[in-house]
């Protein structure tokens, strides 16, 4: 189930990310496409990155890479520029708290409720540093040193985000910032094209803050669910189809069902909220299936204290009881005002036929392994 879960998270990205690809090409460049059109060209776009999945993971890494870097270089020197600017002040973070939500409206006086919910989603901006095992046996990185990446990816993370974010909240007041609580799209693109009024770096830091941005987000959580449902396969949590591979070694039917999961999510997404419902789906998703995570962690502790554990958690049992209570709190944070719950039930429910099978038809005559600190066990 948290396998699951969190692999909703990770699918609900290129979707999503896709639809804000084509709709920052539609603003930067006046295409005037409508929400049909931006479904269609989304999906070819998608077909294409489909396509390079199966071609091999060193392509996708590669293109991923030079994605990251040069989004982290936009992001960065869009921030200084922000800071430098003489629009830039501390007056505009005032009043500090300020939310449209609990009936704040225009005036943002909507008090701590939609504070709150907005502390839950910021789980989003972090998860993916549990891709790590995903992709660590695949490249050169000393699977001993994985937890210096997830530390690493947190870190780098955390840092820019506040960085940019302080930045870009000093140049307006929260009113200019989010126009009237109506909160549209590319506010950021805004703000720089009033500092600097050049086109050219308008579509650089589009491109780089954008489209970058987003392409190495799908690029990674597509590679990355991949390799989760291939290893669901192999052990047999999922039907052995998903274990096979093409000539390129590369998983095929998980790359058609993430394909096939995201051209439905276009199709029933809502062209005017779907950037709400991808970070609450997300959200909701990722906290569920890290407090699932934290109670196993507990209970294995409990049931399991004679395990060899090559990584040892600071503070020991009282940390899993404060990750699995801190996981839990957010995720019930995260159902208030959630509205992609369509998404949501569509994919567990399609979770559930193949669960289904695997109980009613499969299982009964192969049982799935796993790797554990005393061996190889089936179950």
């Amino acid at each position: 189930l948290a396998t699951w879960l969190i692999l909703v998270a990770w699918l609900a990205v290129p979707p999503a990310g896709m639809m804000g690809i084509i709709e920052w090409f539609n603003f930067a460049f006046n295409l005037s496409l409508g929400y049909s059109q931006i479904v269609l060209v989304s999906s070819v776009v998608l077909i294409i990155f489909f396509w390079l999945n199966l071609r091999g993971i060193q392509l996708a890494g590669q293109i991923q890479t030079f994605m990251l870097f040069a989004a982290l270089f936009g992001c960065a020197l869009t921030g200084i520029i922000y800071l430098l600017s003489p629009q830039w002040s501390l007056e505009n973070f005032k009043p500090v708290l300020q939310s449209a939500m609990g009936g704040g409206g225009a005036s943002g006086s909507g008090g701590l409720y939609g504070v709150i919910i907005g502390v839950a989603l910021l789980i989003t901006p972090f998860f993916g540093f549990e891709t790590v095992p995903q992709l660590v046996e695949e490249g050169t990185f000393p699977i001993k040193d994985m937890h210096k990446a997830i530390w690493g990816s947190c870190l780098t993370c955390g840092c820019l985000y506040t960085f940019y974010f302080l930045c870009l909240a000093g140049m307006a007041p929260w009113s200019v910032l989010t126009e009237g609580g109506s909160f549209p799209a590319f506010v950021s693109i805004k703000m720089i094209d009033g500092v600097l009024h050049s086109r050219l770096y308008n579509i650089f830091f589009g491109i780089t803050g954008v489209l970058f941005t987003i392409g190495t987000c799908i690029l990674g959580f597509w590679v990355s669910g991949v390799r989760m449902l291939y290893a669901l396969g192999r052990q047999n949590f999922l039907p052995k189809v998903f274990a096979k591979t093409n000539k390129y070694g590369q998983p095929i039917v998980p790359n058609v069902l993430i394909l096939g999961v995201s051209l439905v999510a276009l199709i029933v997404m809502n062209a005017t909220t779907y950037l709400e419902e991808f970070f609450c789906l997300m959200s909701f998703c990722c906290a569920s299936a890290y407090a699932i995570t934290s109670a196993a962690s507990i209970r294995a502790a409990i049931v399991h204290p004679n395990w060899e554990r090559p990584y040892k958690i600071p503070g020991g049992m009282p940390m899993r009881v404060l990750a699995f209570v801190v996981a839990s709190v957010t995720a019930w944070l995260c159902t208030l005002g959630q509205p992609g719950w369509t998404q949501w039930f569509l994919y567990m429910g399609l979770g559930a036929v193949l669960w289904l099978w695997m109980v009613f038809v499969k299982w009964p005559k192969e049982a799935v392994w796993m790797e554990t600190p005393e061996g190889v066990k089936e179950y």
